[in-house]
């Protein structure tokens, strides 16, 4: 089963891309914008391709052979609201027979009435210009995948965090250096969800197609080694900053983990 995955270079995007493809559960095709966003992939030797969201000839080259496409692609109001109309329309004439749409919780509005459910209808009027964009997207989803006759799954993720998330980095960034501060005693409801959980629900969504519902842990171990015979190696991504990067050190020595390798370290 092959599964192309549109902003493959985003925190989400490439996770998902990483879970995909080390849990051996799909064929992964990471689609970027830019050749030099498809650096993360790279490390997997995968094949990247390369095509814009709104280029409706080239997305739909760049899905060719695909059977799942998933849109976890983000950027201004024009892409947003008419990316995932190109997207159903590429995926289409590429092939595919399925298509996963990561929206957002916003959709519902800063203060939704309770209960609140997929089947609740959506404010037709939002705070922030955003979340309005993200309800027309799933409007435009919906109608251009029904006369398409793809199958359409729509994800509303909250607050997603994780490795490389930035509500992690400048959050820690922040209560190292002072400027965090706890309103109304931390008492308020953040809907976060981490990054894998939702990694997890996409796999869930693709597993009509033949996507294995579980990770295929018994698989034969690789003969590859590092030259001091070592099979593993332990790096700490997305660490932004002098001072971050000391607490972890820290931690590490602390919780006895020798860490071989630090990457993504803005300003270290």
């Amino acid at each position: 089963m092959r599964v192309a995955v549109i902003g493959a270079n985003g925190f989400i995007g490439a996770r998902l891309v990483e879970r995909l493809h080390l849990e051996k559960g799909a064929d992964v095709v990471p689609v970027v914008r830019r050749p030099e966003a498809a650096a993360s992939a790279m490390r997997f030797d995968l094949t990247c391709r390369v095509a814009d969201a709104l280029d409706g000839p080239a997305l739909a080259a760049a899905l060719t052979g695909c059977d799942a496409v998933v849109h976890a692609g983000a950027g201004d109001r024009r892409f947003v609201v008419e990316s995932p109309e190109t997207v159903a329309r590429a995926a289409a004439k590429a092939g595919a027979r399925k298509v996963v749409y990561l929206s957002s919780m916003a959709v519902h509005g800063w203060s939704p009435q309770k209960p609140v459910d997929e089947a609740s209808p959506l404010p037709e009027e939002h705070a922030l210009p955003y979340n309005a964009w993200k309800v027309a997207a799933e409007k435009m989803s919906r109608a251009s995948c029904a006369q398409e006759g793809l199958s359409l799954v729509v994800l509303r993720p909250g607050i997603v965090h994780g490795p490389r998330s930035r509500w992690i980095s400048s959050f820690a960034e922040a209560l190292v250096e002072g400027r965090a501060a706890v309103v109304n005693g931390g008492t308020a409801i953040c809907n976060g969800i981490y990054v894998d959980n939702l990694c997890a629900a996409v796999r869930r969504a693709l597993e009509q197609l033949g996507l294995p519902e579980a990770d295929l842990h018994a698989l034969p171990d690789s003969e590859k080694r590092f030259p001091d015979g070592a099979q593993y190696r332990f790096e700490i991504p997305s660490t932004e900053g002098p001072r971050c990067l000391e607490a972890v050190l820290e931690e590490a020595e602390r919780l006895d983990v020798r860490v071989h390798r630090v990457s993504q370290g803005s300003g270290v």
